[in-house]
């Protein structure tokens, strides 16, 4: 753990300074003027209490040489103007930064969700499914906080240079070693917090897959059908345990280097605070001396104590910015994150396009194992294919490999002669209506959440109501309070679909978008068997230029189909029609079919 903890930390040497740039040009892009006004301000707030300090010791100059004789005296009132306007105008600005901040915030709050959503939707298939993506995403969506408080750090240190660089001068006008001196004694207290702020990101970056479970077992305890199953089954207690040895173990190594990063700066403190108090016995020693004027001696002293507590929150500012930074790198490598499959350019003509694969292999990355094994097929356009065999053995793999989710190792997908690589997606995809297996569940209106087939277009609502009928949900509809109004999903006092009625909607929703390419992956799995045996005499009335490619465990529906693949350990076993199938003896289209022809038979009759 500790060797990985420091190829971790070995990793993030220039990371500060590159997302120092990154943000600036970040909300430079988004709001310059926020930078400008930041600035200004930032520069007066610096100046202005330097001047106040040097009026102070101007007063007590003069009122010790007994210089003054009236509070009219007009150096005095000058003074006393001073000492009334600086402070309300330095309120004032801190009131008018905060303003700008808030403001500020919105903005950046908004760019910075809308572009982490858009990335989302913009990575690959391939990208989200891969466990490294996942951690990358848990780590980025839990620091997008910090994103924030970074900006707000590098105006907030900006501020703190200026202040700082002030201080210096006057301080090195007076002895070039007093700098030196104040922070050398101050810079253990950066490299301990910089040090320990490294190994904290260590730490959480090498056990991200410890707060993913962790998130896992809590989402359970938010999800109607997980929770019911924790009751019923009486495992709170044993989820409640496994929660706690994960934070446990995430927890153990923070909280031993949290003792030791207070030892080491207690130390610091100690330090800091003698070579103060040496310098204020040396500055005393100046006054008695007559090397200095006492006005000068208050002056210097309020310098000393401004550009230690200066440098101090600037190094506290610095090293929260490092540890900031740290989690921020991981938000930018999820916003830069490079889409693996490239697009083409060549585009699908609108029609029906012929599909077909070609000696095409497929691994998933990162294994040897071939999934799909020289897969040789065509299918010509509107006919209806239907893709079967056991779990595993490759059914959605050929999907993924079709929509080009992913890349085939060899071989080739041509569609309308066009090899895949080559053609421009989106124009695919426009005739494309896919139901994957695990589909989404749009808690929406319901019109909506079926028009959403066709989300760029305005709701066609008799469509919609036509779609919802051959996917045989519209009774169903009727029967809610708002009908097709209704909204779903109890989270928003609506209506909550059963999983056979969500599955419904997502078919409606495919049927909704009106597709040339029809794919439907197990469409009907949650669906009874009498509305199953309706739902497919209405996608066999579909217009005879619509090809469909279905997947199923059922095979009493795919019977009617032009074409049956059936696929045995990731290879082409067996295809054509349900008659010539059937009619190869002892053949595992035929073993599978009888196998379930009993249980289908019952079920339609009603037995």
């Amino acid at each position: 753990m500790n060797n990985e903890i420091e190829n971790k930390e070995s990793t993030t040497k220039f990371s500060l300074i590159k997302n120092i740039i990154w943000i600036i040009k970040l909300i430079w892009k988004i709001r310059k003027s926020y930078i400008l006004i930041e600035l200004t301000i930032s520069l007066i707030n610096a100046i202005l209490p330097v001047t106040l300090a040097w009026c102070s010791a101007l007063f007590i100059k003069k009122i010790t040489a007994g210089e003054y004789h009236s509070v009219f005296d007009q150096e005095l009132l000058l003074i006393f103007l001073a000492y009334i306007s600086l402070p309300f105008i330095i309120g004032s600005l801190k009131v008018i930064y905060a303003y700008v901040l808030n403001q500020f915030s919105v903005f950046f709050e908004q760019y910075i969700e809308l572009s982490l959503i858009d990335k989302k939707g913009e990575i690959d298939i391939q990208t989200h499914e891969s466990q490294e993506f996942h951690n990358l995403l848990l780590k980025a969506n839990e620091n997008i906080g910090r994103l924030m408080h970074f900006s707000d750090f590098v105006s907030y240190i900006t501020g703190k240079v200026i202040q700082i660089s002030i201080a210096v001068f006057i301080m090195l006008s007076y002895k070039w070693w007093v700098t030196i001196m104040l922070f050398l004694a101050m810079l253990p207290h950066l490299l301990i917090e910089i040090r320990f702020g490294q190994l904290k990101w260590s730490i959480w970056d090498c056990k991200a897959e410890t707060k993913r479970k962790f998130s896992e077992i809590k989402r359970h305890f938010s999800i109607l059908g997980s929770l019911t199953e924790i009751k019923v089954g009486n495992l709170k207690t044993y989820f409640t345990k496994s929660t706690d040895e994960l934070l446990t173990e995430f927890n153990e190594e923070i909280r031993s280097n949290e003792k030791k990063r207070f030892w080491l700066k207690l130390s610091a403190a100690c330090t800091e605070h003698a070579a103060e108090a040496f310098l204020v016995f040396y500055l005393m020693s100046d006054v008695i001396d007559k090397n200095i004027e006492i006005n000068i001696f208050i002056f210097l002293i309020s310098r000393i104590v401004s550009f230690r507590i200066d440098l101090n929150e600037f190094f506290r500012s610095l090293s929260n910015l490092n540890t900031d930074s740290l989690f921020i790198s991981d938000i930018r490598k999820l916003i830069s994150t490079p889409k693996v499959i490239r697009n083409g350019s060549r585009k699908l003509k609108p029609h029906t396009p012929t599909i077909e694969f070609r000696n095409a292999s497929f691994s998933y990355p990162g294994t040897e194992t071939s999934v799909l094994k020289d897969f040789n097929f065509e299918i010509e356009a509107g006919e209806k294919v239907a893709v079967v065999g056991i779990n595993g053995a490759g059914k959605t793999t050929l999907i993924k490999a079709l929509m080009r989710f992913y890349d085939c190792k060899s071989g080739e997908i041509l569609i309308d002669g066009i090899p895949i690589k080559e053609l421009d997606l989106a124009t695919f995809y426009s005739q494309v209506a896919y139901l994957a297996q695990e589909f989404p569940r749009f808690r929406l209106p319901v019109k909506q959440a079926i028009a959403l087939g066709r989300g760029d277009e305005p709701i066609d609502e008799a469509r919609v109501v036509d779609c919802a009928k051959r996917a045989g949900i519209h009774e169903t509809i009727l029967g809610w309070k708002s009908g097709y109004d209704s909204y779903l999903g109890k989270e928003f006092n609506g209506v909550e679909p059963s999983v056979g009625q969500w599955q419904k909607l997502a078919l409606a929703r495919a049927l909704y978008r009106n597709a040339k390419v029809l794919i439907l992956d197990e469409p009907t799995s949650s669906i009874d068997a009498v509305a199953e045996m309706a739902i497919f005499e209405e996608l066999n009335k579909l217009p005879n230029d619509v090809t469909v490619i279905m997947i199923s465990h059922r095979f009493n529906t795919v019977k009617d189909c032009d074409t049956i693949i059936v696929i045995e350990n990731n290879q082409i076993k067996e295809m054509g029609s349900h008659g010539e199938l059937m009619g190869i003896e002892s053949g595992t289209y035929q073993n599978l079919f009888n196998t379930q022809k009993d249980s289908y038979e019952t079920q339609t009759t009603g037995e």
